[in-house]
């Protein structure tokens, strides 16, 4: 069996705290590592980020326009009513997006978004 052990490499597991935190993985109170995938694999963790994502994504936002007499409407030409409203990209409406922005906010306590803008600075 000496001569199968030389193929087979033996690794460490590392305990540096600042490289899980960097991974998305924390040490909980009960010396438990928890990663974004272990805790959304407890189904009250899932169904509670799931829930909260999709009540906060389903609350309307549009940019508005005041009116001279001090009331709001929705400003539909804004150039960023679209992106707000119907289509964050190319791939997500603009409810998956807040959705996904608003778990990732859940989950690791940050999100971020990148604005892609064409030649003529629209977003």
């Amino acid at each position: 069996m000496n001569w199968l052990s030389r193929f087979i490499e033996k690794r460490t597991s590392s305990k540096d705290p600042y490289l899980a935190e960097m991974l998305g993985i924390r040490q909980a109170s009960t010396g438990q590592w928890v990663s974004e995938d272990t805790a959304t694999g407890v189904p009250a963790v899932h169904a509670c980020v799931q829930l909260i994502a999709e009540s906060v994504a389903s609350l309307p936002l549009a940019p508005y326009k005041r009116q001279p007499d001090g009331s709001k409407i929705t400003d539909a030409a804004h150039p960023l009513y679209d992106v707000l409203h119907d289509r964050a990209n190319r791939v997500q409406t603009a409810f998956e997006f807040r959705e996904q922005f608003v778990a990732s906010c859940l989950l690791t306590g940050n999100a971020y978004a990148l604005k892609v803008m064409d030649p003529r600075g629209a977003i």
